[in-house]
């Protein structure tokens, strides 16, 4: 059997630092919110114990497979809205850089604009401007040019 709140928090040590004007009245406010969560877990948690007995009661182990069925739907809800955009997107920066010849007019990602000049496994080297040329990794290359566009710069 449960003590009485209110005899509780009056035998409790005292916490509050404020003068003795307010004390009785910060008192009194705090013993009305104890009492008030105490009488709401008490109903709270007579509905819960009889839906806790009820589950068991019924003997039998919940079935594994909803939660199964549930990953596997969200590993491959994953798959088409994650991986697979990546992995196109992937490929086609493969290809890009395949297709990469001597005059192919390109964009950077840093945003410069020319002609490729000179071509290596790794690099670049880029015309931007008449005599003058830069060397840039093969992988920054994003976009390849219709040719004939930097002309009309």
């Amino acid at each position: 059997m449960r003590p009485n709140t209110l005899e509780a928090c009056r035998k409790a040590p005292r916490l509050w630092h404020t003068s003795e004007l307010f004390a009785p009245a910060l008192r009194m406010a705090a013993l009305g919110i104890a009492n008030e969560i105490i009488n709401s877990e008490r109903i709270n948690m007579s509905g819960f114990i009889g839906t806790a007995h009820a589950a068991s009661s019924a003997g039998g182990q919940e079935s594994i497979w909803p939660t199964i069925v549930m990953v596997a739907v969200f590993l491959v809800f994953m798959f088409f809205v994650i991986i697979r955009p990546q992995m196109k997107r992937q490929k086609e920066q493969r290809q890009l850089l395949e297709s990469l010849d001597k005059g192919a007019e390109i964009v950077t990602s840093g945003g410069m604009a020319g002609k490729i000049r000179e071509l290596g496994e790794n690099f670049l080297t880029v015309e931007i401007s008449r005599d003058v040329h830069i060397q840039v990794q093969k992988s920054s290359v994003t976009r390849v040019l219709p040719k004939g566009t930097l002309g009309t710069l």
